[in-house]
């Protein structure tokens, strides 16, 4: 039985969504100051329909061709909530009546959440299918978080010679622990890169981490026919810190036996494994940079 409840929304100008309403009081994910109730979020969820500027506490993160991801501040009752709000700002051709990316991402995380595995509390999505279809997604805002890539490009050149083994074991045991759980659940992520993945508790002395996957676009249920497809995931994953140089190929191999072991495989079997990951991540990044070819900074080519 799911530990999250949720509600449905309606809005004017044709805005639907849903609304969470009620989390287990064990779980790690309610927010101190409670969850606000659907009546809470109209005006705020009017305001975002009709622009996220208008938001309260409106703070821009990213804006892209294809995404963007703001900050806000919901007032209810005596308290307030920090959130943030993304939504994608292009949609396929002939799916305005397909149910949003943002509404599936919300139950993505509620599934994700409900198998203990972290992610940002959803609070909230809203909707209009149509031809001039859109979505939001507003999530519970998770300070001090710091991505996988940040890590290894800018903190790790900080640490000091005699922590560096500390840390770096801390980060390998997070990240194998985060997979493991994957796929344990039954869950595949296709787009398991760096940037997606989040690492709460971070510290230069080292110590054990919190892993925070964001951006579940690429999650969904392996079917039972499919077999075992983490090695797609570790391929992905390895291909998006090829060009760190604070990872070194003795950190990858210690990571791949940390992660045999974890999967049953003797350990012994590192050395084989290592090459094929090797020759596999090889073939991704150069498939990557032919896709990208067209691309100038960003920008398709005219």
């Amino acid at each position: 039985m799911t530990r999250f409840h949720t509600e449905s929304i309606e809005l004017r100008e044709g805005w639907s969504g849903a609304v969470l309403a009620g989390v287990d009081p064990q779980s790690a994910a309610l927010p101190r100051a409670g969850l606000p109730r659907r009546e809470d979020w109209r005006e705020f969820l009017s305001r975002l329909a009709a622009g996220a500027e208008r938001i309260p506490g409106y703070e821009p993160l990213k804006v892209s061709r294809s995404v963007e991801v703001v900050r806000g501040r919901l007032a209810f009752g005596d308290d307030s909530l920090e959130v943030v709000c993304k939504r994608a700002r292009s949609a396929a051709r002939g799916r305005g009546w397909r149910v949003s990316r943002e509404r599936r991402n919300f139950d993505r995380a509620i599934a994700l959440l409900d198998r203990g595995l972290d992610t940002a509390l959803p609070l909230v999505c809203i909707e209009r299918r149509g031809p001039r279809r859109a979505g939001w997604l507003v999530t519970q805002y998770i300070p001090d978080l710091l991505d996988l890539d940040q890590a290894v490009l800018m903190r790790l050149p900080r640490v000091e010679p005699q922590r560096m083994r500390r840390v770096k074991d801390g980060v390998v045991s997070a990240v194998v622990r985060l997979c493991i759980q994957l796929e344990e659940s039954g869950l595949f992520y296709r787009d398991m890169k760096a940037s997606n993945i989040m690492l709460a508790d971070w510290t230069d002395q080292g110590g054990p981490l919190r892993t925070v996957l964001v951006d579940l676009d690429g999650l969904r249920s392996r079917r039972f026919w499919e077999g075992r497809r983490h090695w797609r995931s570790l391929v992905r994953l390895a291909a998006s810190l090829i060009d760190a140089h604070g990872v070194t190929h003795s950190d990858f191999g210690r990571f791949l036996k940390a992660y045999l072991q974890q999967t049953g495989e003797p350990a012994s079997s590192w050395k084989r494994r290592y090459a094929t990951l090797g020759r596999a991540v090889e073939d991704y990044v150069r498939r990557a940079r032919r896709r990208k070819r067209h691309k100038f900074d960003g920008y398709t080519r005219g």
